[in-house]
């Protein structure tokens, strides 16, 4: 009976966390009347870096504006996400979700999804978590 309540337990805990990193991708609720901004920061022993990229849908497609600041230095470029992007939002999003840090690292990397909807807050003092830095080489 024990082995029986654990095994179920167990079960409803692997459930919950399946449902927990397999729900609907936070992209899927842009649309063209608003706006998904996914805040990036970075800071480490020698310098800080923040990034604002703002996810527009446009058509069947999405556009982005990329605000970067580096020391008091900002650059901001707007265009066109290839059709690798909504693969690459979702690997990323997913990604942030699941990851614990441990802070193993000097730098330490922050990331806020302000979606339609919802706000995921994710980070990694590890610098372990690629899929930002993926999803930026879909913009073009």
């Amino acid at each position: 009976m024990k082995n029986a309540l654990i095994l179920s337990f167990s079960l409803l805990v692997f459930a919950a966390c399946k449902k927990q990193y397999t729900s609907k991708s936070s992209l899927k609720e842009v649309n063209p009347e608003n706006s998904m901004v996914i805040h990036y920061s970075n800071s480490g022993c020698f310098s800080s870096t923040t990034e604002t990229l703002t996810i527009f849908k446009v058509g069947s497609g999405y556009k982005y504006k990329l605000e970067h600041t580096m020391n008091n230095s900002t650059l901001v470029t707007e265009g066109k996400c290839s059709a690798a992007f909504p693969k690459a939002y979702e690997n990323f999003e997913k990604e942030g979700r699941g990851y614990v840090s441990q802070n193993n690292c000097t730098s330490v990397s922050s990331w806020k999804i302000v979606a339609p909807s919802k706000t995921i807050e994710f980070g990694d003092g590890d610098c372990k978590l690629m899929g930002y830095y993926q999803l930026k080489e879909t913009l073009q």
